[in-house]
């Protein structure tokens, strides 16, 4: 038989992590649910590297991708200081897999961070919308690709920008 200690971190890491569910599953689901619920089942952090050719010049970027929820974790978690690196490195971006793109008020927490933020339904389908955000020039900007969003969908998506000018002004929260 085996026996395991849980040092503190790992013990708030599960605390949270067992609290979020349990929030989640007896959360009724209504309309206003997915504005008050962070949707970060599938997100990722990514890593950028140069790719030198054999004489040593950088060529490229190369990405390499992990799992988001320590990062996450120190996003929304209050007391704790929002992690910029993983592993000695930067994160260069923070993805997340949705069905929808255009991001929610909860996710301003990722964004306030600094880190590039883009939602996708397939990062590996061109058919797919890409919404990226990044704050630049005093404002939260967008990158969108794809086949195209509604006129609503995009109406929505400025509203949520200037929502986001309006939280890091501190005007509303």
């Amino acid at each position: 038989m085996t026996t395991s200690t849980l040092t503190p971190f790992t013990a708030r890491r599960l605390t949270s992590s067992c609290l979020t569910l349990g929030l989640l599953t007896f959360m009724p689901a209504t309309a206003g649910a997915a504005e008050s619920t962070p949707n970060n089942a599938n997100c990722e952090i990514v890593l950028t590297n140069p790719i030198h050719d054999e004489n040593g010049k950088a060529r490229g970027l190369g990405a390499t991708y992990f799992p988001a929820d320590d990062f996450l974790i120190s996003v929304y978690e209050e007391g704790t200081p929002p992690m910029t690196e993983f592993k000695d490195r930067p994160i260069s971006a923070v993805i997340c897999k949705r069905l929808d793109v255009i991001p929610t008020k909860n996710d301003y927490s990722i964004v306030a961070t600094g880190i590039p933020f883009s939602l996708s339904q397939s990062f590996d389908s061109r058919d797919s919308d890409l919404v990226t955000i990044y704050y630049k020039d005093g404002s939260f900007q967008k990158i969108y690709k794809g086949p195209g969003l509604s006129e609503e969908a995009t109406t929505l998506l400025e509203k949520r920008l200037a929502t986001y000018d309006k939280m890091k002004a501190g005007e509303t929260k």
